[in-house]
């Protein structure tokens, strides 16, 4: 049975429980799944609707962000929406140790350090990227010009509700597991994925040992072999989403701009330093 419509400006996301699994048939239009009322309820036109929404969220959870420039997106890593990917991630991984080995000047010391260093690169993985910072994730939702015309989403996430479904509960309240440091994630290791049960996604800390990753204010939650969107897994009242219109898309823009969340701050490397540069031509 369809439990509820949720519109995103021209989109609906219609997700419903089948009688054994969940059933992904559509994937701009019409979504099944099961997603729970989220909150806040109303669109991000500016920099101060988000400020006014996210004020009124509790102060005492701990939440993530991403943004997405199409709001028909779904909450997946790239590798789970890649058709036959998750039974090529083993071929993936030795192709890029081989021909990536000559270009490091220093390899990585463990199996999730390849693992992370294949996504910084653009290699797809079962890792979904989040930011601590809402404006940061509102730049991702809106930085991308040639998808003006659609609507935008930011997404918001609370973590340890996440890791609750995933049975990942730690003693002191609000605390995450950590990648290299928590051996609960090892269970999400390419090389044990086929062991035990399937898992739900898990939210996790990273060691911030780039720019990118630290100007990003980077988290991440990685999936296991099931490939229902985060949004469809339990009764979704783990996750939120706000809505942005795609007409105020180049407004918000503008304002990040003046508060200088731009390419080079969230991407803060070498080769993006001529778009701020440029500047002074406009």
């Amino acid at each position: 049975a369809c439990l509820r419509d949720i519109p995103c400006g021209n989109v609906v996301s219609r997700w419903t429980l089948g009688a054994s699994s969940l059933r992904y048939t559509g994937y701009r239009q019409i979504r099944e799944h099961v997603v729970a009322e989220y909150r806040p309820k109303e669109t991000i036109e500016s920099i101060a609707d988000l400020v006014r929404q996210l004020g009124a969220l509790p102060t005492d959870e701990n939440f993530w962000y991403r943004g997405h420039s199409d709001a028909s997106w779904t909450l997946q890593p790239s590798l789970i929406r890649t058709p036959g990917g998750v039974a090529a991630e083993a071929e993936l991984i030795k192709r890029f140790k081989q021909t990536a080995l000559p270009y490091l000047p220093k390899l990585p010391a463990s199996s999730w350090g390849w693992t992370f260093l294949m996504q910084h690169y653009g290699v797809p993985t079962r890792l979904l990227d989040w930011s601590e910072s809402p404006l940061v994730a509102l730049y991702f939702a809106v930085s991308n010009e040639q998808h003006d015309a659609m609507d935008a989403t930011l997404w918001g996430l609370l973590p340890t509700k996440l890791n609750g479904i995933a049975g990942v509960n730690f003693g002191l309240a609000g605390e995450l597991p950590c990648f290299e440091h928590d051996k609960e994630l090892d269970n999400y290791l390419q090389e044990n994925i086929e062991v035990g049960w399937h898992r739900p996604p898990v939210a996790a800390l990273a060691i911030r040992d780039s720019p990118r990753i630290h100007a990003q204010h980077g988290v991440f939650t990685v999936y296991h072999k099931p490939d229902t969107p985060i949004e469809g897994i339990g009764d979704s009242s783990h996750v939120f989403r706000m809505c942005i219109p795609a007409a105020k898309k180049a407004d918000i823009r503008k304002e990040l701009s003046v508060l200088r969340i731009n390419n080079l701050t969230v991407f803060p490397e070498l080769q993006n330093v001529a778009s701020i540069v440029n500047e002074v031509l406009r």
